[in-house]
């Protein structure tokens, strides 16, 4: 084995390049591999590898190949699963199954960013799946059997597995495509400023919009916008719409059926969605950033804090509860049901929340009560 003197990798015997860190194995020292012998903890994220590839000075010069191992279940369509591997004599514990396909990204400038991916059967023929892709729009996906990427021309294509790519439109935005890999739902913005929802199954393309700005739900099933008028709106991928609020300026999906909106003036509102009956509950408290909110689900307790470094709590349909007034940051575990804080002074405090019951839900006063009696505990 070959060990690379600049990253410390090991490298096949005939290996010119580390396929780690893409350096020269000129100055090399020669090692054995043994399985009892611990091996690096290797990402195994297509996006890091394209990152440490994009970093790596000169890799364009001998246009580096960045081998990222897939292993598929026999038949077409077959399952992908990554593994990044510096030899065949790699520990059993880090290759669970056999890999029967690699993809390989031939990086074609000097950023690396844009490149060719090729398909290669183990002991066959290397297949050209396509050319000059912009490899920071490439989603791979194991739960959809699929790829979506954007060419060098701002083409989009998705590619299922064991198929040819297919072009969903020819003039993206590269930075506002999102594969929702749960729905099999491509949404991009063309460069006119108009926004789609494209499902690889129906291969329906619904139009969201002009220019609008909106998320995936994660647990659920809507694309969340907001249109030109600073309405916020979602939409499921049979074009069912439902509005939730005007004025909103920013919005974050804390739970399926609960949103936070900044409106144009700067007031936060929390927003309830009750088998379509829309809620909205002003905030009465200025430096509320809506996206470090903490929300925990099982209690119905949300948590916010603000810029002067107070901290509250509320349950749905009460008042904010203050539970600490000079906090420089703070963090929830609903595990352990405690709030975690550092003053100002840089100390770091615990504090245990009560258990939140049915009367705690039902009568504010209780609830006030309770969080008093934990601040006499803390």
């Amino acid at each position: 084995m070959k060990k690379c003197m600049k990253c410390g990798n090991l490298n096949e015997e005939d290996s010119r390049f580390c396929v780690k860190c893409g350096a020269a194995l000129g100055d090399t020292v020669s090692v054995e591999s043994t399985s009892n012998e611990a091996i690096p903890n290797e990402t195994t994220s297509t996006e890091a590898a394209l990152s440490d590839a994009a970093l790596t000075k000169g890799v364009w010069k001998v246009a580096a190949i960045v081998l990222v191992i897939l292993a598929v279940s026999v038949g077409a369509g077959g399952g992908i699963y990554y593994f990044w591997q510096n030899s065949t004599k790699v520990a059993e514990k880090e290759i669970c199954q056999e890999p029967q396909y690699m993809q390989l990204y031939d990086y074609t400038d000097s950023e690396g960013v844009y490149g060719n991916l090729y398909s290669q059967k183990i002991g066959g023929d290397k297949q050209l799946v396509a050319k000059n892709i912009d490899f920071s729009t490439l989603n791979v996906s194991d739960e959809a059997q699929c790829m979506v990427y954007v060419d060098q021309n701002n083409h989009l294509y998705v590619a299922q597995y064991g198929q040819q790519p297919v072009e969903i439109s020819q003039n993206v935005k590269p930075d506002n495509v999102t594969f929702w890999q749960k729905q099999r739902t491509v949404q991009y913005q063309e460069q006119s400023g108009k926004s789609y929802l494209y499902n690889l199954d129906s291969k329906d393309q619904n139009v969201v919009g002009d220019n609008v700005s909106g998320q995936f739900g994660e647990a659920e099933e809507w694309y969340y916008y907001i249109d030109e008028q600073d309405t916020l709106y979602r939409v499921n991928k049979d074009k069912e719409k439902e509005e939730i609020q005007k004025d909103v300026e920013y919005f974050e999906v804390i739970d399926p059926n609960l949103y936070l909106c900044s409106s144009s003036s700067g007031t936060v509102s929390v927003i309830t969605n009750k088998k379509g009956k829309i809620e909205s509950e002003l905030i009465p408290v200025d430096g509320i950033s809506i996206y470090d909110a903490l929300y925990d689900a099982e209690k119905e307790m949300l948590l916010f804090a603000t810029d002067d470094g107070h901290i509250y709590a509320k349950l749905p349909n009460q008042n904010l509860v203050l539970l600490q007034d000079e906090a420089a940051s703070c963090r929830y575990s609903p595990k352990n049901n405690a709030l975690y804080y550092q003053s100002k002074d840089n100390k770091l405090y615990r504090m245990t929340l009560p258990k939140i019951n049915k009367k705690a839900k039902k009568q504010e006063e209780y609830f006030k009560k309770m969080i008093a009696d934990c601040k006499k505990q803390e």
